[in-house]
């Protein structure tokens, strides 16, 4: 049976950060797991740039080191690509059913939003919100 090829991942802060930081206890497994997905294309979102910058700080990173970091190793590369939501109601109601009916916390209900809206089938993540329930989920976790 054939895997389905994946094109698109959905790029967790969790996930970031353990590529950044060498002391992290995920940073070899992201690695082997991004060096075999070489040719995909990395979506992340502000709350994904929020939340990585925040854990950054707590491993003592200067502003201009994280701010380099997160330059260097996700906005300026050309396998990246920002995503948003649309502004209107329809899209907090549409938020506010995910988190109901999952019970994630409100990021992560943000960042499964953000996944289904465009059309994202798998997260790079080392949270065990998603590793855990993505099959009611219906995601993958590389």
């Amino acid at each position: 049976m054939r895997r389905a090829m994946i094109d698109k991942i959905y790029l967790d802060a969790s996930f970031f950060v353990a590529l950044q930081i060498k002391e992290h206890i995920f940073y070899q497994k992201a690695w082997k797991k991004i060096n075999k997905s070489q040719s995909i294309k990395i979506y992340f979102s502000l709350f994904t740039l929020d939340e990585a910058i925040h854990v950054l700080k707590k491993y003592k990173l200067s502003k201009s080191k994280i701010i380099k970091i997160v330059k260097d190793k996700l906005i300026n590369t050309n396998k990246s690509i920002l995503i948003s939501y649309k502004d209107d109601k329809k899209t907090s109601l549409k938020y506010l059913n995910l988190w109901q009916k999952y019970n994630l916390r409100p990021i992560d209900s943000v960042h499964l939003f953000l996944m289904k809206q465009h059309k994202i089938k798998t997260i790079a993540t080392f949270d065990n919100d998603f590793i855990k329930n993505k099959k009611q989920l219906g995601i993958k976790v590389l």
